[in-house]
């Protein structure tokens, strides 16, 4: 593994990569310290696929038809499934097929009328050069609907582009490792004392320079903006929050295209010391996804949900709140229960603030009405 003098890691999601250059982030202390967590560049592996297989033992059977706009071959399947009038839910033993950069004959699955999501996982290669296969996966939570309007003609048929790597959404492991959701649904809790505000008027720095990302107030709102692609760009806020907090948001424009992640970072170390560090949540509407990272010395855990609720609306602007409560992270968008996460590596206080990443530049968010209160 490559050694840096600063770190943008890459989160659990993202495939996302690092300059490749001697010194590829300005120098300064508002760079953070660490080890890089970028791994070696992969090895790609030809995964082996057979004849599509068939979900569900009732008629009629659509096909869906996968494309792959990427550079590795995937194995995809659905990863949530709700029958006709019914509820999504994990959508048990699952059909599978490979799917090919260029296509192959065998990109399709048939199945069962109902609504999908999807998850697919591709080979690494051996990057930690430990004699094992690595395995990164992604979750597609674009919805496909399938009932009897659709063509039993695979040349008419659904198709789902999907591309491996992402870019934004890889995952350790393969789908059978993917974390569903582990938070039950509830009401938001009350909230304590105002702990930090930021109404549009400032706040904020960016913790990179021009080069790399803007960040700046203007029109009673927070803007931030990528200059260079896959990388975690983050504006920090100083005053450190007590491990137990709400954040509330409102998020009020997306402009970073397919892939593009809107963050929060928390629980970080100081500032002044580097973010060496924290736990971030990762809102990407594109996949409705959202996705969960500790950075602690290494990528120690990752989480990612599909929201398969269709009526929680992940357009701008929206309402965003994250609950950090011990070891659990709640998330509601728009006043709805959308998902959490359960994980103590990092349980102590710490900084926070909002990034961005995205696949192309330039790419931008803006945002308003911050608070940050403390949960009793």
């Amino acid at each position: 593994m490559k050694r840096w003098k600063i770190i943008i890691p890459v989160l659990f999601v993202f495939g996302i990569t690092l300059a490749c250059n001697e010194n590829p982030f300005p120098p300064g202390d508002d760079a953070p310290g660490g080890d890089s967590a970028l791994p070696n560049e992969p090895t790609t592996g030809l995964i082996q696929g057979g004849e599509p297989t068939f979900a569900g033992t009732g008629a009629p059977l659509k096909p869906v038809k996968f494309v792959n706009t990427g550079t590795l071959p995937f194995t995809v399947s659905p990863w949530t499934y709700a029958p006709p009038g019914g509820v999504a839910s994990p959508s048990g033993p699952n059909p599978s097929t490979v799917v090919s950069p260029g296509g192959n004959p065998s990109s399709y699955l048939s199945l069962s009328l109902g609504t999908y999501t999807w998850c697919y996982w591709w080979e690494l290669g051996d990057t930690n050069n430990d004699g094992m296969i690595e395995y990164a996966h992604a979750l597609d939570g674009r919805s496909v609907l399938l009932d009897g309007s659709d063509s039993d003609s695979l040349e008419f048929s659904e198709s789902v582009t999907l591309s491996a790597p992402t870019l934004a959404g890889d995952i350790p492991g393969k789908c059978d490792a993917a974390p569903t959701m582990v938070v039950k649904s509830r009401s938001a809790l009350d909230d304590g004392n105002l702990l930090l505000s930021d109404d549009g008027s400032g706040g904020a720095r960016a913790m990179f320079g021009v080069d790399f990302m803007d960040f700046g107030y203007a029109g009673g709102q927070a803007q931030l903006a990528a200059r260079s692609p896959n990388l975690v760009l983050p504006a920090m806020y100083n005053q450190v929050i007590p491990a137990d907090f709400s954040l509330e948001v409102d998020l009020t424009g997306f402009n970073a295209g397919n892939e593009g992640q809107y963050q929060v970072i928390f629980r970080s170390d100081d500032l002044v010391g580097g973010l060496a560090g924290y736990n971030i949540i990762s809102l990407i509407p594109d996949r409705r996804s959202v996705e969960f990272g500790v950075w602690e010395a290494g990528w120690k855990v990752s989480g990612a949900a599909v929201l398969s609720d269709d009526s929680i609306s992940l357009n701008a602007p929206l309402h965003f709140r994250l609950e950090a409560k011990g070891n659990e992270y709640t998330i509601f968008i728009n006043g709805s229960f959308a998902t959490g996460f359960v994980d103590g590596s990092i349980t102590s206080p710490g900084i926070l603030g909002m990034s961005i990443t995205a696949a192309s530049v330039p790419a931008s968010f803006t945002y308003d009405n911050l608070q940050v209160h403390a949960l009793p």
